[in-house]
C-alpha cells in the first residue's frame, strides 16, 4: 500500500451489517523463512502469550518453537526461541493446542507428520517431549482433572482415531482407539472436552469420498463410546465447536453448505454456505433448535466458538472473497438467544487491491473488557508462501482497538508519512500534537479499549491541544484519524 501506518481501518456499516476492518501489521521482525501461530493465551495481568512454529531458513529443515510475550497493547516484550533437542521436522502452520497447565507450565501439541507433545515449565524451559511416529497428527490436548494429559491423534494409514493418556511427567499411561465410523476416510477432531463425571466429549468431522459429515461422540473416561451422532447438511463439512451450557446440554456452532455449483470440485471454490448453531443433548446426542445465519460465506472454515460475558456467543473463522483473491478472517456475534448481532471481516488491506496475502484467524479469547484478542497468520503467495503471525484486539462490537506491534515498532519512515509529533509524553496537563497531514478526529482509549476522550474536527487542522489532567495516571492509546483509512496510534502516558 502507498500509505502504511500502525493501523489502517475502514469500517463499513453498523451492527446487523457486514463490516470490514483493515489491519496492517505482522510479527515479521525476525529472519525466519516462515512462521505461523495458531493459539493465543491470556495471562492474569491481561498480557498474552503467542506461541508459534518457525522455519529458520532454507538450509535447515528442523523447526523450532517461538513464544512471544505480549503486553496489553500488543507490543512484544520478549521472544523465547525453543529448539527441540530431538531436532524433529515440524511443519509451519501445524502447531495445534497451547494450554496453561495446573503446575504453572504449558503444553504444546503439534502435527509434524507424526504426533509431538512439548511440555514446558513456567519459565518456558523444556520439561519433557513425547513423539509418537505412528500418529499422522495430534489434535488438541486437554489436561484432565486428575492432572494427567489426554490427547487424541489420527493415523492416515489405518484411519484410526488414537487416544492417549499421559502422566504429568510425560509417560504414556494408556493407548486406545475410538473409531465411531469405521468406514471413514479421514477424521478431524475440533475440540475435546472433559465432562464433570470424567467422560470425554469429541466433536469434528469425518469424510468418505465426497461425503462430508459433522460428528460428535461421547466416551467414558476409558475411551469406550457411549453414543455417537452425525449430521450432513448438503455437503457441509466444517468442524463444529461446542460450548457446554449445563451438565446435560451444549450449544454447538457448525457450517452449512447451501449451494454447491460443482459437487465434484475438490477445491470447493464454489461452495457457499452459512454458519449455524444447534442445541445438543449431552446424554443422548440428540439435537434441537437449529438456526442458520446470514450472511452467506464462500469456502470458509470455523476455527473457534465461545461464550461471551453477556451470555451471548461468538464464532471465529476465515473465508474467501470470490470477487477478489483474498482470504479474510471474521467474527460473528450472537446474543443470548442465539440471534444474529453482527458479523465483521478483518483484512490486512483493502479487497480492491486483490492482495495475495491470505489472513487465517486461528484462535481468539475474550478479554476483560468483553472484547476479543485474535491470533492468526498470513500466507504471502508473492513471497513463496512465507507465513507471518499476527495478533489484533477488538472491542465488544468487533471494532479494532489495536493491531499488533505498537508504536514502538513503527519505523521513522512510516511515521514520516504524517510526521505526527506528540509532546510532552509523559504528560500531566496539556498534550500538543502537530502533523503535516490534517487531522479529522482524535480519540484516546485506556488499556481496556474504552474511549475516554474523542473529538472530531469541524475544520481540518494541522495542530491540536488536549487537556489530559482529567485522566487518571496510566497508559493510554492516542488515535489520530487522518482520513482515507489512515489512523496513527501512539502510546500516551499520563502521570
Amino acid at each position: 500500500m502507498n500509505k502504511i501506518l500502525l493501523i489502517i481501518i475502514f469500517n463499513l456499516g453498523a451492527a446487523f451489517c457486514s463490516a470490514q476492518v483493515y489491519f496492517n501489521q505482522a510479527y515479521n521482525d525476525t529472519n525466519f523463512l516462515s512462521e505461523s501461530s495458531t493459539n493465543i493465551l491470556i495471562l492474569g495481568d491481561q498480557s498474552f502469550l503467542l506461541p508459534g512454529v518457525y522455519t529458520p531458513n532454507q538450509e535447515e529443515l528442523a523447526v523450532g518453537f517461538g513464544i512471544r510475550s505480549i503486553n496489553e497493547l500488543g507490543e512484544v516484550v520478549e521472544f523465547n526461541s525453543i529448539v527441540s533437542p530431538q531436532n524433529f521436522v515440524i511443519y509451519p502452520n501445524l502447531s495445534d493446542a497451547f494450554i496453561h497447565t495446573s503446575d504453572g507450565g504449558y503444553l504444546q501439541s503439534t502435527a509434524k507428520g507424526g504426533g509431538y507433545l512439548l511440555k514446558l515449565n513456567s519459565d518456558l524451559t523444556i520439561h519433557w517431549e513425547l513423539t509418537v511416529d505412528s500418529i499422522t497428527t495430534f489434535y488438541r490436548a486437554v489436561e484432565l482433572t486428575n492432572g494427567n494429559i489426554f490427547v487424541c491423534g489420527f493415523t492416515y494409514a489405518t484411519n484410526h482415531i488414537n487416544l492417549f493418556w499421559i502422566s504429568p511427567d510425560g509417560a504414556v499411561l494408556n493407548h486406545g482407539y475410538a473409531d465411531p465410523y469405521p468406514l471413514g476416510d479421514f477424521y478431524q477432531i475440533g475440540r475435546i472436552i472433559e465432562l464433570s463425571n470424567g467422560d470425554l466429549l469429541f466433536n469434528g468431522g469425518w469424510t468418505t469420498g465426497f461425503s462430508n459429515n459433522q460428528m460428535m461422540f461421547r466416551t467414558d473416561s476409558a475411551g469406550v463410546i457411549e453414543w455417537q451422532k452425525q449430521w450432513n447438511y448438503d455437503y457441509q463439512d466444517w468442524i463444529q465447536y461446542p460450548v457446554i451450557e449445563s451438565p446435560s446440554t451444549a450449544t454447538s456452532v457448525f457450517g452449512h453448505i447451501d449451494t454447491v455449483l460443482n459437487p465434484g470440485d475438490i477445491a470447493r471454490d464454489n461452495f457457499r454456505g452459512r454458519l449455524g448453531t444447534m442445541e445438543v443433548d449431552l446424554m443422548t446426542g440428540d439435537t434441537s433448535n437449529v438456526i442458520l445465519y446470514e450472511p452467506e460465506l464462500a469456502w470458509y472454515w470455523l476455527t473457534d466458538f465461545t461464550k461471551t460475558p453477556d451470555n451471548g456467543y461468538a464464532a471465529l473463522g476465515y473465508a474467501v472473497s470470490l470477487e477478489h483473491t483474498v482470504i479474510y478472517s471474521f467474527i460473528t456475534k450472537l446474543n443470548e438467544n442465539r440471534q444474529f448481532e453482527w458479523h465483521k471481516k478483518y483484512l490486512h488491506e483493502s479487497e480492491e487491491l486483490d492482495s495475495t496475502q491470505f489472513a487465517f484467524a486461528s484462535d481468539f479469547e475474550v478479554t476483560a473488557d468483553s472484547g476479543f484478542v485474535v491470533a492468526g497468520h498470513w500466507d504471502d503467495i508473492e513471497m513463496l508462501g512465507k507465513q507471518m503471525p499476527w495478533v489484533f484486539k477488538v472491542d465488544r462490537c468487533g471494532d479494532l482497538v489495536w493491531s499488533n506491534c505498537g508504536a514502538d515498532n513503527v519505523s521513522h519512515a512510516e511515521l514520516g508519512l504524517t510526521s505526527l509529533h506528540v509532546w510532552p509524553n509523559p504528560a500531566s496537563n496539556m498534550v500538543n500534537m502537530t502533523s503535516k497531514q490534517e487531522f479529522e478526529s482524535i480519540t484516546i482509549r485506556d488499556i481496556t479499549g474504552r474511549i475516554v476522550y474523542t473529538s472530531a474536527m469541524n475544520n481540518h487542522v494541522l495542530q491540536f491541544q488536549i487537556d489530559v489532567s482529567m485522566l487518571q495516571n496510566g497508559l493510554y492509546l492516542l488515535e489520530v484519524d487522518f482520513g482515507n483509512r489512515v489512523v496513527a496510534v501512539q502510546r500516551l502516558v499520563v502521570e
